[in-house]
């Protein structure tokens, strides 16, 4: 699976990501100009130790990202988008084990002109997580562990380890 964050706005919730992606064998995708340096000490904060552990891919702009799409064989199609001018609700979505998720910056949410290309070509791709009327949304490292731990669940938790064996104090892998 992999997380695609456009233009990060705050390097804790960055860092929250790069620890979740290394729990969950995630790729981290960056795509556009960060609001704060990589090398940001909040971000290693919030990272823990997995910092190290993951290698995060950038693109300079959407564009870019999209000749990284065609070099995979994949589309807007292929991808899910967040936002909460989604009309589905994230758990009504069927995930597949390369998914790829995309989600906007934590002060704007996805670029206007995704937003257009999403309504054009995928309506049914964009997403959103239920939410009381009191709020815009969810803070964004808790979106994407929503949305990534749904994507497991409906597969299973593939290569994830799901429990303790009892006798040897062990985790067991699922599948």
């Amino acid at each position: 699976m992999e997380i695609v964050l456009y233009e990060p706005k705050i390097p804790q919730n960055t860092g929250n990501i790069i620890r979740l992606c290394a729990c969950t064998n995630a790729r981290l995708t960056i795509v556009g100009k960060p609001a704060f340096n990589m090398d940001d000490a909040s971000l290693r904060r919030a990272g823990l130790d997995y910092y190290k552990e993951i290698s995060i891919q950038m693109f300079e702009d959407w564009q870019q990202f999209e000749q990284y799409l065609l070099a995979k064989n994949k589309t807007l199609k292929d991808l899910a988008f967040l936002s909460r001018f989604g009309k589905r609700v994230y758990t009504d979505y069927q995930y597949k084990n390369d998914q790829i998720f995309v989600f906007g910056s934590e002060t704007e949410g996805l670029p206007d002109f995704l937003h257009k290309k999403i309504q054009e070509e995928c309506p049914e791709n964009l997403l959103r997580i239920p939410v009381s009327n009191r709020c815009r949304s969810l803070n964004l490292a808790n979106a994407v562990s929503i949305l990534i731990y749904e994507a497991f669940r409906q597969l299973n938790f593939p290569n994830l380890l799901l429990t303790l064996d009892a006798q040897s104090n062990k985790e067991i892998p699922l599948s």
